[in-house]
């Protein structure tokens, strides 16, 4: 779901909920966009994951990876590596491409060129 963010009747950001599989289940969480299509915040809502390994998606210091991100940074092969945590790939990946998913639904919504939409295939939705 996508929701559009005003203040005084102005576009202020927007909200993605998004649901990629991470190891075990579903990673609920939410992505907060700036008006300009960079990420905002990322909060992870639920998950089951690992304790003290695909947990790790829960701290602060791989959430703030993605703060001022723009649409398409986890297209980069280095940009993804230096993102996804090492021992929780299965957890951490899925997370990080359905961030960027987020920011590219915005960005198509936005209107801007040269952006491609992901299609989320069923085994990314579960």
């Amino acid at each position: 779901a996508v929701y559009e963010i005003q203040k005084d009747e102005n576009v202020f950001g927007y909200a993605v909920a998004v649901s990629p599989m991470g190891f075990k289940d579903n990673v609920n969480m939410l992505v907060a966009v700036n008006a300009d299509g960079s990420a905002k915040a990322v909060q992870i809502i639920s998950l089951s994951e690992t304790k003290g390994i695909g947990d790790k998606v829960t701290k602060s210091d791989f959430l703030d990876k993605f703060k001022n991100q723009k649409a398409g940074f986890s297209d980069d092969a280095a940009t993804l590596s230096d993102i996804v945590i090492a021992g929780a790939t299965r957890t951490s990946e899925p997370v990080t491409k359905a961030v960027d998913t987020a920011l590219k639904q915005i960005a198509v919504l936005a209107g801007e060129t040269g952006v491609q939409e992901n299609t989320v295939t069923e085994e990314e939705s579960k």
